[in-house]
């Protein structure tokens, strides 16, 4: 032990002091400044959601498409959808029976939901610019679901089987600590539903809206305690809604639909029932650059 003389003692106690002070303080003032940043970002959201960032953008433009005309499109193309997964599952089960039907029988896809928006609803959020309109997720995506809810066997070097603890905050994904199943299963349960690029994972489960948006392609699966939401690309921009996904808008309507039990939960139903700000495909794109440059500066 290296010994100083006892005056030199106490002068090296107080510097140490003083820096073990200045770093508490360091700490508490970067809380708060991300706790800043948050409530920034929820603003930036906020406002992007209520047709604000755009406001001088859409006074200049002439001949934007309406919502109204947006969501007819958005119905046909998810009707094409289901008729393309009815036919897949056709497919599936003519091997099922084929092979000795062996295995569970090939779950039938569900039919799309088409859920009206009720009258008031302005009263709750508020009222929207001319030509947007308020609807309901399960009416601007193809599908929103999940796996089966029977848990796959861990199969070594098999193919991801994410749950949400390999969600990460800062929304990437962490692969390397993911259970894997093996290929007879991901195929089975990839009938059902599988994440792919340009789709939203939304966890169900504990963290609630620590969501994902798939920007990449690979073969995984995510665990009942996600849903997974499919966007309709070719009509509608994915950060845009992924980024409303996030929005001060879905947080409360997480609170209504939340059930609190042991774990909070949130079921497919609900997701598909929330409320979804609608613009033309256009003003989708400006706004996500809108909301990009302004979270650039927070990063």
């Amino acid at each position: 032990m290296p010994i100083a003389p006892l005056s030199e003692q106490r002068s090296i106690v107080a510097k140490i002091e003083q820096l073990f002070s200045e770093l508490d303080n360091g700490i508490s003032n970067l809380k708060a400044a991300k706790s800043k940043l948050e409530m920034y970002c929820q603003a930036v959201l906020k406002m992007a959601f209520e047709g604000e960032l755009t406001k001088d953008w859409r006074m200049k433009q002439q001949g934007l498409t309406s919502a109204a005309s947006l969501l007819e499109q958005l119905e046909k193309e998810r009707k094409k959808y289901y008729e393309g997964q009815i036919h897949e599952w056709k497919k599936a089960v003519q091997k099922w029976m084929s092979g000795g039907k062996n295995g569970k029988r090939p779950t039938r896809p569900s039919s799309p939901r088409t859920l009206e928006v009720e009258e008031g609803i302005e009263d709750l959020y508020g009222s929207l610019p001319e030509k947007w309109t308020w609807t309901r997720f399960c009416n601007v995506t193809y599908k929103i679901g999940d796996v089966d809810h029977k848990m796959p066997n861990d199969f070594p070097g098999g193919l991801p089987y994410l749950s949400t603890g390999n969600l990460n905050a800062d929304g990437t994904v962490d692969f390397e600590n993911a259970k894997t199943i093996s290929r007879e299963d991901y195929d089975r349960l990839s009938l059902k539903i599988r994440p792919e690029n340009g789709d939203i994972i939304f966890p169900r489960y504990g963290t609630i809206g620590r969501n994902v948006l798939v920007s990449f392609d690979r073969e995984f699966l995510v665990s009942y305690s996600c849903a997974i939401i499919k966007n309709i690309r070719p009509l509608m921009n994915e950060k845009f809604v992924y980024y409303y996904s996030l929005s001060p808008v879905i947080k409360k309507e997480i609170t209504r639909y939340t059930v609190q039990t042991t774990q909070a939960n949130i079921g497919l139903g609900s997701i598909e029932g929330f409320v979804f700000p609608l613009c033309s495909r256009c003003e989708q794109d400006r706004i996500v650059e809108e909301i990009e440059s302004r979270l650039s500066v927070c990063d």
